[in-house]
């Protein structure tokens, strides 16, 4: 657990190699097949900000086998581990979305989105939460009537991550939500 929170304060400070080290140390040291889940779904997010697509999806396909693996036991799990399942499911959907965003993949991104559980324990999470308000400012999992209306709520939602990064020094999400609200009036410009 540790070496998953130490990776993810490196991977959070842009320090991309510290954190695979981090995600690495976990498949050495730990028994866990959960916290092994959480360390691959970490690796993927290293892989797509440096941009390594074969080992992401390497790094997904480990990570789906092991979350196969993990659905079986899950009745014996006790209520913390059942909600870090939870949590890395959560963000194994997110950062995959936003791979499929990416590279162009529409539909795939919002499908992704939509197997995320918007609940109590996402948004007692400020990391994921702010990741997910990101992913629906920048349009996933989110459909309106109007053009209009589709805007505004994206511009709601990325406000709202940039505002609450803010608050509480989220640099990266900060940076990520600025530029997707810098996206938005540029394309609302452009129309």
């Amino acid at each position: 657990v540790a070496c998953n929170m130490l990776g993810f304060v490196a991977y959070m400070q842009m320090d991309y190699d510290a954190a695979l080290c981090w995600y690495d140390e976990v498949d050495g040291q730990a028994g866990c097949e959960l916290e092994r889940l959480v360390a691959d779904v970490g690796r993927m997010n290293v892989y797509l900000r440096i941009a390594d697509n074969l080992a992401f999806y390497n790094c997904r396909v480990r990570a789906m086998k092991r979350l196969a693996h993990i659905i079986e036991e899950v009745e014996f799990f006790s209520p913390a581990e059942r909600a870090r399942l939870q949590s890395a499911v959560n963000d194994l959907h997110m950062v995959t979305a936003l791979h499929h965003y990416m590279v162009g993949q529409r539909p795939e991104a919002r499908a992704e989105m939509d197997r995320v559980a918007d609940d109590d324990a996402l948004r007692a999470d400020s990391s994921q939460w702010l990741m997910a308000q990101y992913l629906k400012g920048i349009g996933l999992g989110m459909d309106g009537d109007t053009y209009e209306q589709r805007v505004l709520r994206r511009y709601t939602h990325l406000n709202s991550c940039l505002r609450t990064s803010r608050e509480g020094g989220y640099g990266y999400f900060e940076g990520l939500s600025s530029s997707g609200l810098a996206e938005l009036l540029a394309d609302s410009l452009r129309r």
